[in-house]
Protein backbone atom coordinates (compact mmCIF):
# COMPACT_ATOMS: atom_id res chain seq x y z
CA UNK A 1 0.00 0.00 0.00
CA UNK A 2 1.43 3.35 -1.04
CA UNK A 3 0.89 6.83 0.34
CA UNK A 4 0.04 7.99 -3.19
CA UNK A 5 -3.47 9.41 -3.57
CA UNK A 6 -4.51 8.11 -6.98
CA UNK A 7 -6.78 11.09 -7.71
CA UNK A 8 -4.04 13.55 -6.85
CA UNK A 9 -1.48 11.62 -8.88
CA UNK A 10 -3.77 11.61 -11.92
CA UNK A 11 -4.42 15.34 -11.57
CA UNK A 12 -0.69 16.05 -11.29
CA UNK A 13 0.25 14.05 -14.37
CA UNK A 14 -2.54 15.49 -16.51
CA UNK A 15 -1.87 19.06 -15.40
CA UNK A 16 1.87 18.87 -16.11
CA UNK A 17 1.20 17.38 -19.54
CA UNK A 18 -1.17 20.27 -20.29
CA UNK A 19 0.82 23.18 -18.87
CA UNK A 20 4.07 22.68 -20.82
CA UNK A 21 2.58 23.10 -24.33
CA UNK A 22 0.38 25.90 -22.99
CA UNK A 23 3.43 27.81 -21.74
CA UNK A 24 5.19 27.29 -25.06
CA UNK A 25 2.25 28.65 -27.04
CA UNK A 26 1.64 31.64 -24.76
CA UNK A 27 5.34 32.44 -24.52
CA UNK A 28 5.58 32.83 -28.26
CA UNK A 29 2.85 35.49 -28.22
CA UNK A 30 4.15 37.33 -25.15
CA UNK A 31 7.94 37.17 -24.78
CA UNK A 32 7.84 39.04 -21.48
CA UNK A 33 6.20 36.02 -19.85
CA UNK A 34 8.85 33.61 -21.08
CA UNK A 35 8.06 29.92 -21.45
CA UNK A 36 8.34 29.62 -25.23
CA UNK A 37 11.06 26.98 -24.68
CA UNK A 38 9.39 25.14 -21.78
CA UNK A 39 10.65 21.57 -21.51
CA UNK A 40 10.40 19.07 -18.69
CA UNK A 41 8.41 19.47 -15.49
CA UNK A 42 7.88 17.89 -12.10
CA UNK A 43 5.51 18.01 -9.15
CA UNK A 44 5.59 16.61 -5.64
CA UNK A 45 2.72 16.79 -3.14
CA UNK A 46 3.31 15.83 0.50
CA UNK A 47 1.16 15.21 3.56
CA UNK A 48 2.52 17.90 5.88
CA UNK A 49 1.59 15.96 9.03
CA UNK A 50 3.41 12.72 8.19
CA UNK A 51 5.75 13.16 5.21
CA UNK A 52 3.74 10.70 3.12
CA UNK A 53 4.00 11.48 -0.60
CA UNK A 54 0.56 12.08 -2.09
CA UNK A 55 1.77 12.57 -5.67
CA UNK A 56 5.07 12.46 -7.51
CA UNK A 57 4.98 13.29 -11.21
CA UNK A 58 7.64 13.85 -13.85
CA UNK A 59 7.03 15.11 -17.39
CA UNK A 60 7.54 13.85 -20.02
CA UNK A 61 6.91 10.28 -18.96
CA UNK A 62 6.58 6.94 -20.70
CA UNK A 63 4.29 3.92 -20.89
CA UNK A 64 5.19 0.85 -18.87
CA UNK A 65 3.18 -1.24 -21.30
CA UNK A 66 5.46 -0.39 -24.24
CA UNK A 67 8.65 0.41 -22.32
CA UNK A 68 10.84 -2.29 -23.90
CA UNK A 69 9.69 -1.43 -27.40
CA UNK A 70 10.13 2.31 -26.80
CA UNK A 71 13.42 2.15 -24.91
CA UNK A 72 15.70 3.17 -27.78
CA UNK A 73 13.70 6.30 -28.60
CA UNK A 74 13.20 7.12 -24.92
CA UNK A 75 16.93 6.89 -24.18
CA UNK A 76 17.81 9.30 -27.01
CA UNK A 77 14.95 11.76 -26.49
CA UNK A 78 16.50 15.21 -25.76
CA UNK A 79 13.78 15.83 -23.15
CA UNK A 80 15.11 12.82 -21.18
CA UNK A 81 11.84 11.16 -20.15
CA UNK A 82 13.73 8.41 -18.30
CA UNK A 83 14.89 10.89 -15.65
CA UNK A 84 12.59 11.12 -12.64
CA UNK A 85 12.71 14.89 -12.33
CA UNK A 86 10.72 14.83 -9.07
CA UNK A 87 13.69 13.41 -7.15
CA UNK A 88 16.63 13.77 -9.56
CA UNK A 89 16.06 17.12 -11.24
CA UNK A 90 18.03 20.00 -9.69
CA UNK A 91 16.85 23.59 -10.07
CA UNK A 92 17.51 26.98 -8.49
CA UNK A 93 14.51 27.67 -6.22
CA UNK A 94 14.28 31.34 -7.16
CA UNK A 95 11.88 33.36 -5.03
CA UNK A 96 10.42 30.27 -3.34
CA UNK A 97 13.61 30.48 -1.22
CA UNK A 98 12.56 33.85 0.21
CA UNK A 99 10.75 32.34 3.21
CA UNK A 100 14.11 30.91 4.32
CA UNK A 101 15.77 34.31 3.91
CA UNK A 102 12.92 35.90 5.86
CA UNK A 103 13.28 33.46 8.75
CA UNK A 104 17.07 33.77 8.77
CA UNK A 105 16.62 37.53 9.10
CA UNK A 106 13.85 37.34 11.70
CA UNK A 107 15.39 34.66 13.88
CA UNK A 108 18.83 36.32 13.85
CA UNK A 109 17.35 39.71 14.74
CA UNK A 110 18.53 41.32 11.51
CA UNK A 111 14.92 42.35 10.86
CA UNK A 112 11.66 42.23 12.80
CA UNK A 113 8.10 41.42 11.76
CA UNK A 114 7.24 45.12 11.73
CA UNK A 115 10.48 46.57 10.34
CA UNK A 116 9.90 48.32 7.03
CA UNK A 117 12.56 48.55 4.35
CA UNK A 118 12.27 51.18 1.66
CA UNK A 119 12.49 49.17 -1.55
CA UNK A 120 13.61 51.71 -4.12
CA UNK A 121 14.06 49.41 -7.10
CA UNK A 122 17.83 49.49 -7.62
CA UNK A 123 19.91 48.04 -4.78
CA UNK A 124 23.01 50.23 -4.43
CA UNK A 125 24.87 48.93 -1.35
CA UNK A 126 27.63 47.47 -3.57
CA UNK A 127 27.47 50.26 -6.17
CA UNK A 128 28.91 50.96 -8.61
CA UNK A 129 30.20 47.41 -9.21
CA UNK A 130 26.94 45.58 -8.51
CA UNK A 131 23.45 47.11 -8.60
CA UNK A 132 20.76 44.40 -8.98
CA UNK A 133 17.16 45.46 -9.52
CA UNK A 134 13.77 44.49 -8.22
CA UNK A 135 11.72 42.86 -10.97
CA UNK A 136 8.92 45.44 -10.74
CA UNK A 137 11.47 48.19 -11.38
CA UNK A 138 13.11 46.35 -14.28
CA UNK A 139 9.78 45.56 -15.92
CA UNK A 140 7.58 48.56 -15.12
CA UNK A 141 9.90 51.23 -13.68
CA UNK A 142 7.95 51.13 -10.37
CA UNK A 143 9.06 50.52 -6.79
CA UNK A 144 7.50 48.76 -3.80
CA UNK A 145 8.36 51.55 -1.32
CA UNK A 146 8.14 50.94 2.45
CA UNK A 147 7.19 47.30 3.11
CA UNK A 148 7.57 44.76 5.91
CA UNK A 149 8.46 41.08 5.59
CA UNK A 150 4.90 39.81 5.05
CA UNK A 151 4.27 42.41 2.35
CA UNK A 152 7.61 41.58 0.74
CA UNK A 153 6.62 37.91 0.44
CA UNK A 154 3.22 38.90 -0.95
CA UNK A 155 4.71 40.91 -3.82
CA UNK A 156 8.02 38.99 -4.01
CA UNK A 157 10.19 42.08 -3.59
CA UNK A 158 13.81 41.31 -4.49
CA UNK A 159 15.09 44.55 -2.96
CA UNK A 160 13.69 43.67 0.48
CA UNK A 161 15.38 40.27 0.42
CA UNK A 162 18.68 41.63 -0.91
CA UNK A 163 18.85 43.82 2.19
CA UNK A 164 17.58 41.11 4.54
CA UNK A 165 20.08 38.58 3.22
CA UNK A 166 22.97 41.03 3.58
CA UNK A 167 21.97 41.93 7.14
CA UNK A 168 21.39 38.31 8.16
CA UNK A 169 24.68 37.16 6.50
CA UNK A 170 25.30 34.27 4.13
CA UNK A 171 26.17 32.03 7.08
CA UNK A 172 22.62 32.38 8.44
CA UNK A 173 21.14 31.71 5.02
CA UNK A 174 23.22 28.52 4.80
CA UNK A 175 22.18 27.51 8.30
CA UNK A 176 18.44 27.89 7.76
CA UNK A 177 18.49 26.33 4.30
CA UNK A 178 20.15 23.26 5.83
CA UNK A 179 17.62 23.18 8.68
CA UNK A 180 14.83 22.91 6.12
CA UNK A 181 16.58 19.99 4.42
CA UNK A 182 18.07 21.66 1.36
CA UNK A 183 21.45 20.40 0.19
CA UNK A 184 20.93 16.81 1.32
CA UNK A 185 18.87 13.85 0.07
CA UNK A 186 15.52 13.43 1.79
CA UNK A 187 16.09 9.68 2.09
CA UNK A 188 12.97 8.70 0.13
CA UNK A 189 12.91 4.96 -0.68
CA UNK A 190 13.43 5.01 -4.45
CA UNK A 191 16.91 5.34 -6.00
CA UNK A 192 18.36 8.21 -7.99
CA UNK A 193 17.75 11.09 -5.57
CA UNK A 194 20.01 14.11 -6.07
CA UNK A 195 21.60 15.94 -3.14
CA UNK A 196 21.29 19.50 -4.36
CA UNK A 197 23.42 22.23 -2.82
CA UNK A 198 23.22 25.44 -0.79
CA UNK A 199 24.94 28.61 -1.97
CA UNK A 200 27.61 29.95 0.36
CA UNK A 201 31.18 29.65 1.63
CA UNK A 202 30.75 26.01 2.68
CA UNK A 203 29.85 24.84 -0.82
CA UNK A 204 32.57 26.96 -2.43
CA UNK A 205 35.18 25.54 -0.06
CA UNK A 206 34.46 22.06 -1.43
CA UNK A 207 35.68 23.19 -4.86
CA UNK A 208 38.49 25.42 -3.56
CA UNK A 209 36.82 28.67 -4.55
CA UNK A 210 36.09 31.84 -2.61
CA UNK A 211 32.75 33.36 -1.66
CA UNK A 212 32.32 37.09 -2.19
CA UNK A 213 29.96 39.00 0.07
CA UNK A 214 28.11 40.63 -2.80
CA UNK A 215 27.03 37.16 -3.93
CA UNK A 216 24.83 36.96 -0.84
CA UNK A 217 22.28 39.12 -2.65
CA UNK A 218 21.67 36.49 -5.33
CA UNK A 219 21.67 33.70 -2.74
CA UNK A 220 19.00 35.55 -0.74
CA UNK A 221 16.55 35.29 -3.64
CA UNK A 222 17.26 31.64 -4.39
CA UNK A 223 19.84 32.09 -7.12
CA UNK A 224 23.66 31.79 -7.11
CA UNK A 225 24.77 28.17 -6.44
CA UNK A 226 21.64 26.93 -4.67
CA UNK A 227 20.05 23.92 -6.38
CA UNK A 228 17.11 21.92 -5.06
CA UNK A 229 15.02 18.96 -6.14
CA UNK A 230 11.22 19.21 -6.31
CA UNK A 231 10.91 16.73 -3.44
CA UNK A 232 13.22 18.88 -1.28
CA UNK A 233 11.19 21.94 -2.20
CA UNK A 234 7.89 20.29 -1.25
CA UNK A 235 9.33 18.96 2.01
CA UNK A 236 10.73 22.39 2.91
CA UNK A 237 7.24 23.89 2.52
CA UNK A 238 5.70 21.03 4.51
CA UNK A 239 8.23 21.65 7.29
CA UNK A 240 7.54 25.38 7.24
CA UNK A 241 3.77 25.10 7.49
CA UNK A 242 3.58 22.34 10.10
CA UNK A 243 5.55 24.45 12.55
CA UNK A 244 9.07 23.22 11.87
CA UNK A 245 8.95 19.42 12.02
CA UNK A 246 10.90 17.96 9.10
CA UNK A 247 9.70 14.48 8.23
CA UNK A 248 11.42 11.96 6.00
CA UNK A 249 9.25 11.70 2.86
CA UNK A 250 8.08 8.18 2.05
CA UNK A 251 6.03 6.20 -0.46
CA UNK A 252 5.47 2.92 1.41
CA UNK A 253 2.43 3.17 3.67
CA UNK A 254 2.07 -0.48 4.64
CA UNK A 255 2.50 -4.09 3.56
CA UNK A 256 -0.49 -6.46 3.73
CA UNK A 257 -0.86 -10.19 3.37
CA UNK A 258 -2.41 -10.85 -0.06
CA UNK A 259 -4.53 -13.70 1.32
CA UNK A 260 -5.66 -12.47 4.73
CA UNK A 261 -5.28 -8.69 4.28
CA UNK A 262 -3.49 -8.64 7.61
CA UNK A 263 -1.06 -5.74 8.02
CA UNK A 264 2.51 -7.08 8.10
CA UNK A 265 4.29 -3.71 8.19
CA UNK A 266 3.28 -0.10 8.54
CA UNK A 267 5.56 2.91 8.09
CA UNK A 268 5.71 5.24 11.06
CA UNK A 269 6.46 8.90 10.28
CA UNK A 270 10.15 9.60 10.88
CA UNK A 271 11.28 13.01 12.11
CA UNK A 272 14.57 14.05 10.49
CA UNK A 273 14.88 17.40 12.22
CA UNK A 274 13.12 20.20 14.05
CA UNK A 275 13.42 23.85 13.12
CA UNK A 276 12.89 25.90 16.28
CA UNK A 277 11.08 29.06 15.26
CA UNK A 278 9.63 32.00 17.13
CA UNK A 279 5.86 31.75 16.68
CA UNK A 280 5.52 35.43 15.84
CA UNK A 281 8.18 35.18 13.14
CA UNK A 282 6.65 32.07 11.61
CA UNK A 283 3.21 33.68 11.59
CA UNK A 284 4.57 36.71 9.71
CA UNK A 285 6.11 34.51 7.02
CA UNK A 286 3.02 32.36 6.59
CA UNK A 287 0.89 35.50 6.52
CA UNK A 288 2.95 36.71 3.57
CA UNK A 289 2.23 33.45 1.71
CA UNK A 290 -1.47 33.85 2.53
CA UNK A 291 -1.42 37.40 1.18
CA UNK A 292 0.35 36.24 -1.99
CA UNK A 293 -2.52 33.86 -2.74
CA UNK A 294 -5.56 35.56 -1.23
CA UNK A 295 -5.10 39.32 -1.57
CA UNK A 296 -5.30 41.55 -4.61
CA UNK A 297 -1.77 42.30 -5.77
CA UNK A 298 -0.40 39.00 -4.51
CA UNK A 299 1.71 37.09 -7.02
CA UNK A 300 -0.63 34.06 -6.96
CA UNK A 301 -3.92 35.89 -6.41
CA UNK A 302 -5.04 35.53 -10.02
CA UNK A 303 -5.38 31.79 -9.37
CA UNK A 304 -6.46 31.59 -5.72
CA UNK A 305 -8.21 34.87 -4.84
CA UNK A 306 -11.70 33.30 -4.84
CA UNK A 307 -10.68 29.68 -4.36
CA UNK A 308 -13.02 27.83 -1.93
CA UNK A 309 -10.10 26.55 0.17
CA UNK A 310 -7.78 29.14 1.76
CA UNK A 311 -4.29 28.74 0.32
CA UNK A 312 -0.79 30.01 1.08
CA UNK A 313 1.64 30.22 -1.83
CA UNK A 314 4.87 31.59 -3.27
CA UNK A 315 5.89 32.06 -6.89
CA UNK A 316 9.39 31.86 -8.28
CA UNK A 317 11.13 32.62 -11.57
CA UNK A 318 14.63 31.16 -11.38
CA UNK A 319 17.19 32.34 -13.92
CA UNK A 320 18.64 29.46 -15.92
CA UNK A 321 20.22 28.78 -19.31
CA UNK A 322 17.53 28.79 -21.99
CA UNK A 323 15.14 30.95 -19.98
CA UNK A 324 13.92 31.18 -16.42
CA UNK A 325 12.50 28.08 -14.75
CA UNK A 326 8.96 28.53 -13.43
CA UNK A 327 8.73 27.46 -9.78
CA UNK A 328 5.67 27.41 -7.55
CA UNK A 329 4.95 26.21 -4.01
CA UNK A 330 1.68 26.20 -2.09
CA UNK A 331 -0.11 24.65 0.87
CA UNK A 332 -3.70 24.27 2.07
CA UNK A 333 -5.82 24.76 4.04
CA UNK A 334 -4.11 27.81 5.46
CA UNK A 335 -5.42 27.50 9.04
CA UNK A 336 -4.75 23.76 9.39
CA UNK A 337 -2.36 22.68 6.61
CA UNK A 338 -2.71 19.16 5.20
CA UNK A 339 -0.97 19.23 1.84
CA UNK A 340 2.12 20.99 0.45
CA UNK A 341 2.86 21.13 -3.28
CA UNK A 342 5.95 22.08 -5.29
CA UNK A 343 5.90 22.50 -9.07
CA UNK A 344 8.79 23.18 -11.45
CA UNK A 345 8.67 23.70 -15.23
CA UNK A 346 12.05 23.92 -16.91
CA UNK A 347 12.41 27.20 -18.81
CA UNK A 348 8.73 27.81 -18.07
CA UNK A 349 9.09 31.55 -17.37
CA UNK A 350 7.11 33.15 -14.56
CA UNK A 351 6.15 31.02 -11.58
CA UNK A 352 2.70 32.57 -11.37
CA UNK A 353 1.83 30.96 -14.70
CA UNK A 354 2.10 27.42 -13.31
CA UNK A 355 -0.02 28.09 -10.21
CA UNK A 356 -2.93 26.40 -12.00
CA UNK A 357 -1.09 23.08 -11.68
CA UNK A 358 -1.17 23.34 -7.88
CA UNK A 359 -4.83 24.34 -8.09
CA UNK A 360 -5.59 21.19 -10.10
CA UNK A 361 -3.91 19.11 -7.40
CA UNK A 362 -5.88 20.85 -4.66
CA UNK A 363 -9.10 20.29 -6.63
CA UNK A 364 -8.41 16.56 -6.66
CA UNK A 365 -7.26 16.39 -3.04
CA UNK A 366 -10.20 18.28 -1.56
CA UNK A 367 -12.86 16.64 -3.75
CA UNK A 368 -14.34 13.37 -2.56
CA UNK A 369 -16.44 12.88 -5.71
CA UNK A 370 -13.76 12.88 -8.42
CA UNK A 371 -12.73 9.46 -9.64
CA UNK A 372 -10.12 7.99 -11.94
CA UNK A 373 -11.35 7.53 -15.48
CA UNK A 374 -9.87 4.05 -15.40
CA UNK A 375 -8.23 1.98 -12.68
CA UNK A 376 -5.86 -0.97 -12.84
CA UNK A 377 -7.28 -3.79 -10.69
CA UNK A 378 -5.19 -4.82 -7.69
CA UNK A 379 -2.59 -7.55 -8.22
CA UNK A 380 -2.84 -7.30 -12.05
CA UNK A 381 0.49 -7.52 -13.79
CA UNK A 382 1.18 -4.80 -16.36
CA UNK A 383 2.59 -6.28 -19.56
Amino acid sequence: MLTIDIKVQEAAEKSLAAIVPKLRAEGKTNRRWGGEDAKGAALVAIDVKTGGILASASYPGFSLKTFNKDYRSLSTDPLKPLINRAISGMYPPGSTFKMITALAGLESGAITTTKKIYAKGIYTYYAPSYTPMCDIYRTYGRIHGNINVSEAIKVSCNYFFYETGRLATIEKLEEYAAKFGLGEPTGVEIPGESRGKIAGPSERKKVNKSWYRGETLAAAIGQSDTMVTPIQLANYIATLVNGGTRYKPYFLKSVKDANTNATLFETQPEVKGKVELNEKNLKAVLSGMHMAAQETGGTAASTFLNYPVTVGAKTGSAQAPGGSHAVFVAFAPYDDPEIAVAVVVENGGQGSRISSVARDVFDAYFSSEDAMESRVPEFQLLQ
